[in-house]
């Protein structure tokens, strides 16, 4: 490790320096008089002009607000590090033993916390910090669901009461408040930032060596700064409450392959991680039931077209699914589940949990402006569609985005790591007449392509992306590298079904619309991601530059 030591060294250095300057300055202002001192002080010029008494009043509230309100919750914000064995790596070596980290926050006085799933899957060993350094061994419970990144951790202190924080209501949530992340990025215990919400209703996909694509669905998202360590931990508001799991982000590559935090970062609603701990914590473990139905959260445009203003619209409905059979369409406007009112598609989504399979219930929705009633009998998840682990799917785990290998391995991890950081590029501050550095991109010129090959959807093409019969729209079958296409995150098997308001039912179509776009110009694209018994449809702006 002696390129830690090294590296070390140095602020020891600034550090000593600055110590002899500070005594140098303490030394004059001791030289001084009582009465030098107090014109120097009253000479002073403000570091503020223009701020008022008031106003300066008013910072230093907040700033103590804020301080309060770090210190009043830390103690029951939690370090979670994890240790399980590394399995095989792509060339069929076996990878030593690994750790992982993350965070978590009590909500029981009794020891019971909650993370994210991705934190504590498929671990060996489960130790939780507490704020003071205690150290307890944890038992995990897991919601086991691809849909549902969470778990929750139970610690014995032998009667002791843990401290908790609250719970807040995620529904009345707004975008532009103040949101406070508390957690463990990179290991680094008792870690604060402070941002806002910036947007609520988020999807993600998270790619995880558990279950392939990790879907993620209403979230929040968050400029307050998320890192590898923070998932599992709070994004509380000003009251110290939790609105939040911090979960995922959208970031760019570090040296040690880590993402880092780029001001994207989403946050599973406390609403949700509400609902599913106490599943957990009461039941042990998390059963679906199934409709069949691909439920969305309706626009505002939507909203005002059907003269509604909560529910889950229908986009789509395979035929061999219960909902389907009970009658209801591709459209509908879900409103009442049994007892449940249904506001968006994740109340949808969560009666799955709350209704038990071989249930009759009625649904009551909206079709052409009328409320109709029909009864669907939920029942179990299919067989295809249930989450299984690792090793039954034929795969070793891989080692997780937060762990290292431990012994010899970790010698040649360093190694590497020291090759690549003598070979990255010296970065610094951008200075005046600096050349800004731009993509190496050629400038796109001529008709506007998004290039993409696209076919009709036949059955051949139905079978090799699972896309039901009752699917419309165009099958893209190949992307060019660097297109429009490749930028926006296409793939393969993605079904086009409307461009710039227009539907899109043959290939024919698409090129037609692309005849009116130039380039420079966003426009809306209407997407649908097929699985196995599961649809991601999206509607989502494209740039075209």
């Amino acid at each position: 490790m002696k390129f830690l030591k090294t590296a070390a060294a140095k602020p020891f250095v600034w550090i000593a320096l600055g110590s002899v300057l500070g005594a140098t300055a303490l030394g004059f202002v001791i030289a001084q008089s009582p009465r030098a001192q107090a014109n120097a002080e009253a000479n002073r010029p403000s570091l503020i002009s223009s701020i008022t008494t008031e106003n300066m009043a008013t910072l230093r509230n907040l700033d103590e607000t804020f301080a309060n309100l770090v210190e009043a919750v830390e103690p029951a914000v939690v370090h979670i590090r994890t240790s399980r064995d590394g399995g095989r790596d792509g060339e069929g070596n076996r990878i030593g033993r690994v750790g992982g980290e993350g965070s978590g926050f009590l909500i029981r006085p009794d020891g019971w916390i909650i993370t994210n799933d991705h934190v504590v899957s498929n671990a060996k060993t489960v130790t939780v910090i507490l704020s003071d350094g205690r150290e307890f061994e944890g038992t995990v419970r897991r919601a086991n669901d691809p849909q549902q990144d969470l778990a929750v951790v139970k610690i014995d202190g032998k009667g002791e009461q843990f401290p908790t924080v609250r719970m807040a209501d995620s529904s009345s949530v707004r975008p532009g408040q103040y949101a406070i992340a508390v957690g463990s990025p990179f290991g680094l215990e008792n870690s604060v930032t402070i941002g806002h919400v910036s947007a609520l209703g988020r999807n993600n996909m998270i790619m995880d060596p558990m279950f392939g694509n990790r879907g993620y669905s209403n979230l929040i998202q968050t400029d307050a700064a998320i890192n590898p360590g923070n998932s599992g931990g709070p994004l509380l508001n000003i009251e110290g409450e939790v609105i939040g799991v911090n979960s995922s982000i959208v970031g760019s590559t570090s040296m040690l392959g880590q993402a880092g935090n780029v001001g994207i970062g989403f946050a599973i609603p406390s609403n949700q991680a509400r609902l599913i701990s106490e599943i957990l914590i009461e039941k042990g473990k998390l059963v679906r039931g199934y409709m069949g139905l691909a439920p969305e959260d309706l626009k505002p445009f939507e909203k005002k077209k059907f003269n509604v203003s909560s529910g889950a619209i229908l986009r789509d409905v395979p035929s061999d699914g219960p909902a389907a059979a009970a009658g209801l369409k591709e459209g509908d406007i879900i409103t009442k589940i049994g007892s449940y009112d249904i506001k968006n598609q994740l109340d949808l989504r969560n009666t799955m949990f709350l209704i038990a399979p071989g249930t009759s219930t009625a649904v009551t929705f909206l079709r052409n402006g009328e409320s109709k009633t029909v009864n669907v009998k939920i029942t179990e998840l299919p067989a295809d569609m249930r989450p299984r682990a690792a090793q039954d799917r034929g795969v070793e785990p891989k080692v997780d985005v937060f762990g290292l290998p431990e012994g010899k391995e970790f010698d040649e991890f360093r190694k590497q790591f020291e090759e690549n950081f003598k070979s990255m590029p010296k970065v610094g501050p951008r200075q005046e007449g600096d050349k800004e550095v731009k993509p190496n991109r050629p400038e796109r010129t001529g008709p506007v392509r998004l290039g993409v090959g696209l076919n009709p959807i036949d059955d051949a093409l139905r079978t090799q992306f699972n896309i039901p019969t009752s699917a419309s729209g165009v099958v893209i079958t190949t992307i060019e590298p660097g297109s429009v296409a490749a930028e926006a995150g296409f793939e393969p098997g993605d079904v086009i079904s409307e461009f710039d308001g227009k539907k899109i039912g043959r290939p024919e179509d698409l090129v037609e619309a692309l005849k009116s776009v130039e380039w420079g110009q966003t426009k809306q694209v209407t997407v649908s991601r097929y699985g196995k018994g599961s649809v991601r449809t999206e509607s989502r702006p494209i740039s075209f530059r």
